[in-house]
């Protein structure tokens, strides 16, 4: 994906409901071996100074009753990962300037976050019951004191109740970085 902008939720009947919308014809492909499944999204190369400067607008669902492991590469994107209702297993994010909100929901098991960006602004939204460990490489301006995480051996930590946690790494070279804890 270039440009544009991203929702990713859940509620898709099948594996996954998609509506891909920018210059091109993005591809679909699902690929299956044993109990796994890949499902690989993209938007075809553009090339020229016009193409690439028209963004996509994507808008994907996932279905519920399966493991997530959700890899995303963009340009620069505005990105609304909307993944409370998954049972997420690890989420790699990787753009140029973005804005991004990720919103989770109770880990089941120790879930890696890796959210790389060149900068931006990003929102977390996490459960007050869970359990999460923040580590920022960049420089950054953040909330996580005032949200009531603890700082020590160079990572935001705060305990839940649950009996999964999040390890959230984020790596900008500037960014601006907000929790919600709800």
């Amino acid at each position: 994906m270039g440009g544009g902008q991203l929702q990713v939720g859940s509620g898709a009947a099948g594996l996954y409901a998609s509506e891909l919308r920018g210059p091109g014809r993005p591809s679909a492909q699902v690929t299956t071996a044993g109990d796994l499944a890949v499902l690989d999204l993209r938007s075809p190369s553009q090339r020229g100074v016009l193409a690439r400067n028209r963004g996509n607008d994507w808008r994907v669902q996932l279905n519920t009753s399966l493991d997530w492991q959700l890899d995303v590469s963009a340009g620069a994107v505005t990105a609304d990962l909307d993944l409370r209702a998954l049972d997420l297993r690890r989420l790699t994010f990787q753009s140029g300037p973005s804005r991004l909100a990720v919103r989770l929901g109770d880990p089941a098991v120790e879930v890696p976050v890796d959210l790389q960006l060149s900068a931006g602004l990003v929102d977390l939204y996490l459960p007050r019951t869970a359990a999460v460990e923040i580590r920022v490489d960049g420089l950054s301006v953040d909330n996580f004191g005032d949200e009531g995480l603890d700082h020590g051996a160079g990572a935001w930590r705060a305990e839940g109740s649950g009996t999964g946690r999040y390890l959230i790494r984020v790596r900008a070279s500037g960014a601006r970085l907000r929790l919600h804890r709800g």
